[in-house]
């Protein structure tokens, strides 16, 4: 009776592990290619480009502020703290400096702006807060300027900051009454006329033309002061 073939030793080395061509390094394997950015590294990198994008746009919309003709645009925030100041308008003003501004809070202004134009502002910056816009004007060392107050929501509907922007419309206003002193002058001539042709008492026509004369005299006068 012939005996069966004992089995073979098993060896206790770890199974070996076939390789790739490529692990191999076998002569014509194609080449690794590296494996596509991961998540987080994709994501970094639209973090990164959206940063680049909302720097640019940051420095694109302070050009154009400071650009803004007769114009000057402060940003505050709840505390009445200077966050913005663009715009060199009211810089024409002898008693304002480049520095006076920025980082600095309204209230700390006191001893820098006038008084009577501090409060009226700090009302109306106190209404936007309260979701209220206003606006206002002063006239300052010959210099006249319109300021517009405006509440800036964020997005649940509360004010955050307010936005204030400010015009020097000293040459509008200097038009303007202008206009209104030939306006009135015209009218005072009219009238003249009209009196003259019914005026019979030449005391009285006299009387009624150098009142009217007067009359244009101190307009023109106002006007130029």
């Amino acid at each position: 009776m012939t005996r069966a073939p004992r089995n073979p030793r098993r060896s206790s080395a770890a199974p070996e592990t076939l390789a790739s061509p490529s692990e191999a390094g076998e002569p014509g394997a194609p080449e690794a290619v590296p494996a596509a950015a991961s998540a987080p590294d994709a994501h970094r990198v639209v973090s990164d480009d959206s940063q680049e994008s909302l720097r640019h746009s940051r420095s694109l919309q302070r050009s154009l502020l400071a650009n803004l003709p007769d114009t000057t645009v402060f940003l505050l925030d709840r505390e009445f703290r200077i966050l913005v100041a663009q715009g060199d308008a009211v810089r024409r003003l002898p008693w304002l400096t480049d520095d006076l501004f920025f980082g600095r809070r309204v209230p700390e202004l006191g001893d820098d702006v006038p008084l009577d134009i501090l409060e009226t502002a700090t009302r109306h910056y106190a209404d936007a807060f309260r979701g209220v816009a206003g606006e206002f004007e002063f006239t300052s060392e010959g210099l006249t300027f319109e300021l517009r107050v405006v509440p800036v929501r964020d997005p649940r509907g509360e004010v955050e900051s307010a936005l204030v922007i400010a015009r020097d419309v000293t040459a509008t206003r200097s038009i303007e009454q202008e206009l209104a002193r030939r306006a009135a002058q015209q009218e005072a001539v009219a009238r003249l006329g009209h009196f003259a042709l019914g005026e019979r008492d030449l005391k009285a026509l006299m009387d009624e033309v150098v009142g009217t004369v007067a009359t244009g005299l101190e307009m023109s006068h106002s006007g130029l002061r």
